[in-house]
């Protein structure tokens, strides 16, 4: 049955009034915490509607769960000044607050591609998909890869 809570608009239209009054926003602090809940609509969004898995379904079993940020809205949540004009398809990959990655999309000669890659621990994972879920899914397995076999040398 599709109600309001499942259809991906209106999350997205609940991350843009999020938007929308950060920017009316004064207060710094205040500003960054409405940018970090526009995120979490948006990464409600993106998870509204696709099918359910189960830790066992899941390549690295459920050890990595990251979200995805503009680059702008990390920004602030950093306290960085506002240094480049960020594309609004580039995006900070964040376990937490930490940034652990970075997906963009970029064209080359076959289209368009979701490029992604992990800036952990110098590690070279890299890779590209043709779609944001498809780069979101392939970073997150990557740093779940990365997060089980620092438990098994620890």
């Amino acid at each position: 049955m599709q109600t309001a809570y499942n259809n991906p608009q209106y999350w997205r239209e609940r991350a843009d009034e999020a938007r929308a009054t950060a920017s009316l926003v004064c207060n710094w602090d205040i500003r960054a915490a409405m940018i970090r809940i526009a995120a979490e609509y948006d990464q409600i969004a993106n998870l509204v509607g696709q099918p359910r898995s189960t830790a066992s379904e899941l390549p690295w079993r459920g050890t990595a769960v990251t979200m995805l940020r503009t680059q702008r809205e990390q920004e602030i949540i950093e306290g960085r000044a506002h240094s480049i004009d960020w594309d609004k398809d580039d995006y900070a990959v964040v376990d937490g607050n930490s940034r652990i990655g970075r997906m963009y999309k970029t064209r080359v000669p076959a289209g368009e591609k979701w490029l992604w890659f992990l800036q952990v621990l110098g590690t070279p994972n890299s890779g590209s998909a043709d779609t944001l879920a498809g780069a979101h899914a392939a970073i997150d397995a990557a740093y779940g890869r990365l997060l089980e076999s620092m438990k098994v040398r620890a």
